[in-house]
């Protein structure tokens, strides 16, 4: 019988791979509420996170989303791939 050594996840990638689907969907969504007036419910809630730091439903938040968005979701994919290598240890 082959013994297998346990495989690590490279957080780093992770948390970039994260961070471009988390940045993509705010500025995508945003740009949904601007050109068509698509998901306001959700577009409140992101409003409600962000707002305090400037974001708004506005063509300077599409970018300012996707930047939150994309440090928001890194952080928490980083994150997420460090607990996975350190529960993942023999």
């Amino acid at each position: 019988m082959v013994k297998r050594g346990k495989k690590k996840i490279n957080a780093t990638n992770l948390g970039f791979a994260g961070g471009i689907l988390g940045g993509a969907i705010i500025l995508l969504t945003t740009l949904g509420g601007i050109l068509f007036n698509l998901y306001p419910e959700f577009l409140s809630l992101i409003a409600d996170l962000y707002g305090f730091i400037g974001y708004d439903v506005t063509w300077f938040g599409v970018i300012l989303g996707g930047i939150y968005g994309f440090i928001d979701c890194f952080i928490f994919f980083w994150l997420l791939g460090v607990l996975y290598n350190r529960l993942n240890r023999s």
